[in-house]
């Protein structure tokens, strides 16, 4: 939200500092657009408000959690979305449905082609002069750079894009529900 009220400002000189220093930020296209207004529709008040965030807990368990920390319980390979701005439905909306818009250098990804035959792909932890540590969404795998075929750096998130896509709308009115809620959710039974 900061990031894009700085662009606002239409400055090349700030643009262009943003750019360096803290990633890329671009328009979200219409196809995506029309995506976000189909959910922002399909999520009012009066549905979010009969949400089972006990279910949107699980949900976010099984799909979310491997990347993202949510009230102290989570992954560490995306940012740690407990001080986000989850309430607005707009922020979660855009961020999931476009991950890649509004993405930091933190979040990168990097790509590499070992000389057996592996790819790899997560975000750069750690670079010394003989290896790269890398956060895939199931390790960290530590990569000598002399097993390195190619390396890029793509400025895709690693967040998949049409994730809501997967789920039917019950199950996206009770993941929204539970990533807006101020509190942890407490889960009954086994």
């Amino acid at each position: 939200y900061n990031i894009r009220q700085l662009l606002r400002f239409n400055n090349r000189e700030l643009n262009k500092r943003i750019k360096d220093v803290w990633g890329d930020v671009r328009e979200t296209s219409k196809d995506k657009q029309a995506q976000i207004a189909h959910y922002k529709a399909m999520l009012t008040p009066r549905l979010l408000r009969n949400a089972d965030r006990e279910n949107g807990r699980r949900i976010f368990s099984k799909t979310c959690a491997a990347c993202h920390t949510l009230f102290g319980e989570g992954g560490k390979v995306g940012p740690d979305i407990t001080g986000s701005n989850r309430a607005n439905l707009d922020y979660i909306l855009d961020n999931i449905v476009d991950p890649s818009a509004v993405l930091g250098k933190d979040y990168w990804m990097t790509l590499i082609a070992t000389s057996d035959g592996r790819i790899i792909s997560g975000l750069l932890q750690k670079e010394t002069d003989s290896a790269l540590t890398v956060r895939t969404i199931n390790d960290t795998v530590i990569v000598a750079k002399s097993d390195i075929e190619d390396r890029k750096l793509s400025k895709l998130s690693v967040m998949p894009e049409r994730l809501l896509d997967t789920f039917k709308p019950n199950e996206v009115r009770d993941l929204i529900a539970y990533l807006r809620s101020p509190t942890q959710v407490a889960l009954q039974g086994p």
